[in-house]
């Protein structure tokens, strides 16, 4: 997500726009979690001509903790892979961020 973090503050920037963390310090990650919630139901899926990529489709996952530590929510983010085979795999990652930014 590096690249598109970098890409995205780029556009933002060029626009004229505030940062992501502008209104928040943990303003990447809250985005990350509204971006997320919103490709969801939207699995990217590689064209069946390409010769490069072993990988067929990609599809993501939200996941809310079932509740909050303290201040912060818990989410977990899985990023399902499937190659040209039909092979699957997943990455998860675990982050949370502020209820009440300051």
């Amino acid at each position: 997500m590096e690249s598109f973090q970098e890409e995205m503050e780029e556009c933002l920037r060029s626009n004229g726009l505030p940062a992501i963390d502008f209104a928040r310090p943990d303003g990447w990650i809250h985005f990350h979690h509204l971006y997320v919630k919103a490709v969801e139901n939207c699995p990217l899926e590689i064209l069946s001509g390409n010769q490069v990529s072993t990988i067929k489709r990609v599809t993501v996952h939200f996941e809310f903790a079932k509740h909050p530590i303290e201040d912060e929510m818990p989410f977990k983010v899985t990023w399902t892979i499937t190659d040209k085979d039909g092979k699957t795999g997943e990455i998860f990652v675990i982050n949370s961020f502020s209820l009440s930014p300051q």
